[in-house]
């Protein structure tokens, strides 16, 4: 099982594993087919945020992660230095 932090911004999710594109997508998150928007929005957007703005239930994203054997998982980042 790999864990994902809904903390991390989707980039650095999917720059860690990108097989995780997919199982985004497949969720919902239709739009980082374009990888564009991958490289823009990604980069500031957590997948915390990017649930809410997409209307994604935590339930449903969970559900589709523990197929492709993902797991999700709330962590606080302090980004203070």
């Amino acid at each position: 099982m790999i864990y994902i932090n809904i903390q991390q911004t989707v980039f650095e999710i999917i720059k860690a594993y990108p097989e995780y594109k997919q199982v985004l997508i497949e969720a919902g998150f239709s739009k980082l087919a374009d990888s564009g928007m991958l490289n823009t929005m990604g980069k500031i957007m957590t997948l915390e945020k990017g649930m809410m703005l997409r209307n994604i239930a935590i339930d449903d994203l969970e559900r589709v992660s523990n197929t492709y054997h993902f797991t999700l998982f709330y962590e606080k980042i302090d980004k203070q230095l």
